[in-house]
């Protein structure tokens, strides 16, 4: 399968490095993602809302950081032509779109977790950890009353069904063995393999500067072997049309 994934056009970096954001639960641009409703006992329900939930909300912060907070996430599509996706996340069209082949090893690892408690590591067999899983859009949040568990795909892989037109997959790796950015950033790149790239469609209001910039990268460091497409708007519809660019000088 080839998903793809939408980025400025300032993030040409991602092709020369060949390294990748994996984004922590906590930076991502939906308040409600990687979240659920942790609700009170039944003899504590009056109290809470009172209290409008605080007390819930703030045990549910604890528990996720300690949990979960030494895990990124890759968020793609399977939609390189969506309009509003082009618009937020490719810079008005003036990004590109990176297509990567999720049947290579990069998407198909074994992740755990360190057991800061205990020691140790709980290794996660759930898939979307450290494979692509797609996302369930649900009407209503998940939630859990204080002592139950919830599983980790209602964490993870549910979002508003606001949010079903980015037909989200995503894929999930543990980011403890990788140096930040920078010194206290919490910004994380994770190297990719070059043969994890399929293609790149330049946006319809790309510039010729990165057009260069993306078929020098193509030319020396993939080899030729990474096709290259440029996006167009169609002239009587709401929709998008793909040119093939030849890669030569």
């Amino acid at each position: 399968m080839i998903l793809y994934k939408y980025v400025n056009q300032d993030r040409v970096d991602i092709l020369k490095n060949r390294k990748i954001r994996f984004t922590q639960y906590y930076n991502q641009n939906d308040p409600y993602d990687c979240t659920f409703a942790l609700m009170p006992l039944d003899k504590e329900k009056e109290d809470a809302e009172e209290d409008d939930y605080r007390a819930e909300r703030a045990q549910l912060e604890v528990y996720l950081e300690e949990k979960f907070s030494q895990l990124g996430m890759l968020c793609l599509t399977e939609d390189p032509s969506n309009l509003l996706m082009w618009s937020h996340y490719a810079g008005n069209h003036k990004g590109m779109v990176i297509g990567f082949d999720t049947s290579n090893q990069f998407f198909n690892t074994t992740e755990k977790l360190y057991d800061h408690h205990y020691g140790g590591y709980d290794y996660l067999p759930t898939e979307g950890f450290g494979t692509v899983k797609s996302i369930e859009y649900l009407e209503k949040r998940k939630f859990a009353k204080i002592g139950e568990k919830i599983r980790l795909h209602d964490i993870f892989f549910t979002k508003s069904v606001h949010w079903s037109y980015e037909k989200e997959y995503r894929i999930i790796k543990n980011i403890n063995d990788f140096e930040p950015v920078e010194i206290d950033s919490d910004i994380y790149l994770l190297p990719f393999p070059i043969n994890a790239i399929t293609e790149i469609i330049i946006g319809a209001n790309a510039d010729q500067m990165l057009y260069e910039d993306i078929r020098l990268i193509v030319q020396n460091d993939f080899k030729d072997k990474v096709e290259i497409k440029k996006a167009k708007l169609k002239h009587t519809a709401f929709g998008l049309d793909y040119v093939g660019i030849k890669n030569h000088t």
